[in-house]
C-alpha cells in the first residue's frame, strides 16, 4: 500500500488486522532486503508513533504492533528492534524459495519472553 499525503509518501508493505483480547489490532509489516542500521530501524517505529494513524485514519482506533522483516540484519539489530517492541521477521534456517509454501520461509525470531508493545 502506497500513501502519499500533503508532503508526505509512505510504503506500507502490509497491514494485518484482527482482534486480540477483544481490543481491534492492527500489525504493520515493514520489509526490507536488509537492515543496516538502527536508523532504518528508528525511522519505521517513529513512523508508527507518529504518522501511521494521522495518514491512514482508519486506523485511529486500534491497538497498532509494528513488525520488520528482512532477509539480514546488521549485527545487533534483531535484538535492538525487539527492545522497541517489534516483531522481527526472517527466514527461517534451511528454508529456500524452493520451500514449500505450506512448510514457510519466514519466522518470528522474537524471544520467548517478548513483549510486544502497541501505539
Amino acid at each position: 500500500m502506497k500513501y502519499n499525503g500533503k508532503a508526505k509518501s509512505k510504503e506500507i508493505d502490509l497491514i494485518l488486522v484482527g482482534k486480540f483480547n477483544r481490543s481491534k489490532v492492527a500489525v504493520v509489516v515493514e520489509t526490507q532486503l536488509r537492515y543496516k542500521n538502527s536508523r532504518e530501524i528508528d525511522k519505521f517505529y517513529t513512523f508508527l508513533r507518529e504518522e501511521f494513524k494521522q495518514l491512514l485514519d482508519e486506523y485511529k482506533d486500534y491497538k497498532v504492533i509494528g513488525c520488520v522483516c528482512a532477509l539480514g540484519y546488521g549485527t545487533g539489530l534483531e535484538k535492538y528492534a525487539e527492545k522497541l517492541g517489534l516483531f522481527v521477521m526472517k527466514p527461517k534456517v534451511g528454508a529456500t524459495f524452493m520451500t514449500p509454501v505450506n512448510k514457510g520461509i519466514v519466522s518470528i525470531i522474537n524471544k520467548p519472553d517478548f513483549k510486544f508493545k502497541t501505539v
